[in-house]
């Protein structure tokens, strides 16, 4: 999916989700007021990507400028930056289509450049956000394309595609309700299940969401105790 579609999943952006707050609280810390009000009057990244971890995560350089006017520490080199795709859950390694969903995204952004609305910093200090492929007219300023974002009217300015959905639409990740802000995302994961795009052609027995993998990985790798293993004896003991 590209086009307006997807540049309208971000219209109207609430000033938290914006990352409003979080831009602002990196140039507080960094001592740097002017960045934390230009921040809230545009919190938009645009970066250029370096690489590709999995189906939902990146990593991506932003200019001295870009990370200046953010509100990092000033500096004189490209600043590398890790990025979790926001509201989606790509398969894990080990489990099917993990491949083809990291070779989906790669095919989308990588040595590509990107607006990204950041949104927060999660447990891994990776930055959390939105992703939008940039308009096709190189002359669109980055407060043409944050007006464009805020407004329901198709823009000149309007984002190629939106990433996050499309990634779900087209059957490479899973909508992660408990990150995702509103219920479009899970719609799209209900049409491409009933199309059978992406990991929803693969056999039913292999639809095992990210979430509960994981869950079971961290089970299965914690060792039970002589108490639990005699528990179970009795369970099961005639």
């Amino acid at each position: 999916m590209t086009g307006s579609r997807g540049a309208r999943r971000c219209a109207i952006v609430s000033p938290m989700r914006a990352g409003y707050w979080i831009v602002a609280l990196i140039a507080i810390v960094a001592g740097n007021a002017r960045a934390a009000a230009a921040a809230e009057d545009n919190p938009l990244m645009p970066a250029h990507v370096v690489g590709v971890v999995d189906g939902d995560t990146i990593d991506v350089v932003i200019t001295p400028e870009t990370a200046e006017r953010l509100g990092f520490r000033k500096r004189k080199t490209l600043l590398q930056l890790r990025i979790r795709v926001l509201g989606i859950d790509a398969p894990e390694r080990g489990q099917a289509w993990s491949q083809r969903s990291k070779q989906a995204l790669s095919d989308k952004v990588f040595d590509k450049d990107l607006i990204i609305v950041p949104t927060d910093w999660d447990r891994y200090e990776r930055v959390t956000g939105d992703l939008y492929l940039p308009p096709a007219s190189a002359s669109c300023t980055l407060d043409q394309i944050w007006q464009a974002l805020n407004t329901e009217r198709d823009r000149p300015c309007d984002p190629e595609a939106y990433v996050n959905y499309d990634m779900v639409e087209e059957g490479h990740a899973w909508a992660y309700g408990r990150y995702a802000d509103d219920g479009e995302v899970c719609d799209l994961e209900s049409e491409a299940r009933t199309a059978k795009r992406g990991l929803w052609s693969q056999p039913p027995a292999t639809w095992i969401a990210p979430w509960d993998y994981r869950r079971r990985i961290r089970e299965a790798s914690a060792p039970r105790s002589a108490a639990e293993c005699k528990a179970e004896v009795r369970k099961y003991s005639r």
